[in-house]
């Protein structure tokens, strides 16, 4: 926590991800959000890394305005510190945007796309008295696979969070406690039901931080690269609108894995003893999963291009 002098009094300023909450996260996410729109686009082209559009990035820095950036810059530092606002507004201006780019500029690039000072990959956390392990790899002909030992369950659900909090105003920390509670599980507990995590979750609230939370969603980003080298045909956009027409109806949309899993279940191809269908592929291996789900994915593309060149 950084200590700063005003006026001969001090007050508190996050330094660390490891002392923002998530709910403190939520709330910096929501502001960082209001960024003045040239702004948000230079964040978002800086993200793309040597892929930015640097000639872009030029004319939006000269569209920016300086009284609506001063402006932003004191709520983010309102968010980020117990300054009462009165005090912030009197801050001398070259001051202001100095903290800005040296003490607030990570979080808000970080709330909104991704934390520039690195990740803590975490193994564990203890929260309550209990340890919490990542999901682990395992390391198959020279390639590591993360999730190895993960249900279908674990990664659909999170994900499929993941993706749909990514479209509320609160963006990707929206279900953090519940993808934390999904993906971070006690040793020898397996993950089956949701309501099971929303339990725990529900614990998590207002207490975790989200150097945790960064760590879930590196877990999730881990699997999902890996994943799409294996599986590529299962996270590429269909070819033309038909093509997309026959994934959809097959259940195989580019996004959201419940239909793909209710799709297998239809099958019954993966049907445990003492399981329904769905429960068998819920609780089913990630990885064999996904290999039933690529080969249908691809028997459908073929039939769909045989059509076409029969007419």
């Amino acid at each position: 926590m950084y200590i700063l002098n005003i006026n001969n009094k001090e007050y508190n300023l996050y330094e660390s991800w490891s002392e923002i909450t998530l709910k403190k996260g939520r709330a910096l996410f929501i502001e960082a959000s209001k960024a003045p729109e040239d702004l948000l686009y230079i964040y978002k082209e800086q993200s793309k890394g040597e892929n930015a559009d640097k000639d872009q990035i030029r004319i939006k820095e000269k569209a920016l305005v300086q009284s609506e950036l001063d402006e932003f810059y004191c709520a983010i530092l309102s968010v980020l510190s117990n300054i009462p606002r009165s005090v912030i507004s009197d801050i001398n201006k070259d001051d202001l945007r100095t903290c800005y780019e040296r003490m607030l500029f990570h979080f808000v690039f970080g709330v909104l796309h991704f934390p520039v000072d690195g990740i803590d990959t975490m193994d564990s956390f203890e929260f309550g008295g209990k340890k919490y392990i990542a999901p682990k790899s395992k390391e198959i002909l020279g390639s590591e696979r993360p999730f190895y030992s993960e249900n279908v369950a674990v990664y659909c659900d999170a994900s499929d969070l993941d993706t749909q909090g990514r479209s509320t105003n609160e963006g990707k920390y929206h279900f953090a406690e519940l993808i934390i509670a999904i993906i971070f599980k006690e040793y020898a507990v397996e993950y089956r039901k949701e309501e099971e995590a929303i339990e725990i979750a529900e614990q998590f609230k207002d207490v975790l931080t989200c150097d945790i939370f960064h760590s879930a969603l590196h877990h999730l980003s881990a699997v999902n690269s890996k994943l799409n080298d294996l599986f590529p045909n299962l996270y590429r956009s269909s070819g033309n609108a038909k093509s997309k027409a026959a994934s959809s109806e097959s259940g195989l949309k580019d996004f959201g894995w419940f239909n793909s899993v209710l799709t297998i279940a239809e099958m019954q191809i993966l049907n445990k003893p003492g399981l329904t269908p769905l429960e068998s592929v819920r609780y089913a291996d990630l990885y064999n999963f996904m290999t039933v789900l690529s080969n249908m994915r691809a028997n459908s593309d073929y039939q769909q291009l045989y059509k076409e060149k029969l007419k």
